[in-house]
């Protein structure tokens, strides 16, 4: 039995009915922090059949990025070791929040791999409902895959990119962070860049230029998860909060943050609408050290 067709975002009952019986199935453990592995946390609990996947894999990051796109060709490794193929359903889980597993759902459509979702609440959710868990225990895939890399600029804008967006006024940006910083009121960097660039091994900018790109929308990644259930709130609510927040949800839209995590979670967001005119803008403001 194949996966049958699904969205972007799938429910913890059909990840439960697709598991043992569904062959073209891979689901990752996307469990990140900022300054270790997530590995080990994996290990000690994550879904059956589910496989550690490392954000930081493949990443180089530079003094302006320190949470670079992966590089092409060691990704396509990556992911075969992974036991991916070309017709592969990839299903990303991480332990809560989903940002993580909304940034590596990105990273595969960024690379051509369309038939990818998002476990809508992750480990966490799974657990409450009492959903079978796995413990102590790594799981590694016993075939290697046959994944290409077929990349995907439609869901990729870089710093020139914006730049364009801006004179052209051609796309909404959506800028994920705290109004305040938004606004330019909060002292830059955050704690969590700080820990970005320290996870990553890279100097802490002394500064950052507060503010935001001109004719930015400001709209946090917190209204469209419901917290108290952890999962995302329905389409109907999203498209309400997008709309309020004045989004046209008829233009094409950049969502953008700090590293470019919350913003895959946006993007993940507008996906389940059923809208695909969305990219990530993943330099975010790490251009704007000063």
């Amino acid at each position: 039995m194949s996966v049958g067709r699904a969205g972007s975002l799938v429910s913890r009952m059909w990840l439960k009915n697709q598991i043992g019986s569904a062959k073209n199935l891979r689901l990752l453990d996307a469990t990140w922090t900022p300054l270790k592995s997530g590995h080990g946390d994996y290990v000690s609990k994550h879904i059956p059949s589910a496989v550690f996947f490392d954000l930081n894999k493949c990443v180089k990051p530079v003094p302006t990025l320190a949470r670079n796109p992966p590089e092409l060709a060691c990704f396509t490794e990556y992911a075969q070791s992974l036991g991916i193929n070309n017709d592969s359903h990839v299903v990303v889980c991480d332990r809560g929040g989903m940002v993580a597993a909304a940034r590596t759902w990105w990273t595969f459509r960024a690379f051509g791999h369309n038939q990818v979702s998002v476990l809508d609440g992750g480990l966490a959710k799974w657990a409450d409902e009492g959903y079978d868990v796995v413990t102590d225990k790594d799981e590694l895939p016993t075939e290697k895959g046959d994944f290409t890399v077929k990349f995907n600029k439609a869901v990729m804008r870089n710093f020139e990119d914006v730049v364009g967006i801006i004179k052209s006024k051609s796309e909404q940006i959506i800028d994920c962070r705290k109004p305040e910083h938004f606004r330019g009121e909060a002292q830059e960097p955050t704690p969590a860049t700080q820990k970005a660039f320290e996870g990553v091994g890279l100097p802490i900018p002394s500064s950052m230029k507060g503010g935001h790109i001109p004719g930015a929308i400001n709209l946090m990644e917190d209204y469209i998860v419901n917290k108290d259930e952890k999962v995302l709130f329905s389409p109907d609510e999203i498209r309400k909060v997008l709309e309020q927040a004045g989004i046209d949800l008829s233009k094409p839209m950049t969502t953008m943050c700090y590293n470019g995590h919350a913003a895959c979670l946006m993007a993940l967001a507008a996906s389940v609408l059923g809208k695909e005119d969305v990219a990530v803008y993943y330099v975010s403001l790490y251009p704007s050290l000063s």
